[in-house]
């Protein structure tokens, strides 16, 4: 369970967000996380429980896309999903 472990060790988290208009139309909300401090990262062939469901969850329930970065130095996931407003 490595990236149990390496989420344990993750001393920076960094959460942003706002939204982007289209017009004077609400466009879509964008959300970036990103993790640094913790140990290198490599990205898997195999996922984990988490990446599944960020890569699967926001797609089928948001309508969403999902672009997820696995660095050395960081790992972290933008998304973007359309509001109603």
């Amino acid at each position: 369970m490595q990236h149990i472990f390496n989420v344990l060790w993750v001393r920076f988290v960094s959460v942003q967000w706002h939204q982007r208009a289209n017009g004077h139309v609400p466009g879509a909300l964008v959300l970036d996380w990103k993790e640094t401090g913790g140990p290198p990262v490599q990205a898997s062939i195999s996922t984990g429980y988490g990446t599944s469901v960020v890569k699967n969850l926001i797609p089928y329930e948001l309508g969403g896309v999902v672009d997820l970065v696995f660095a050395p130095e960081e790992c972290g996931a933008g998304s973007k999903f359309p509001v109603s407003g």
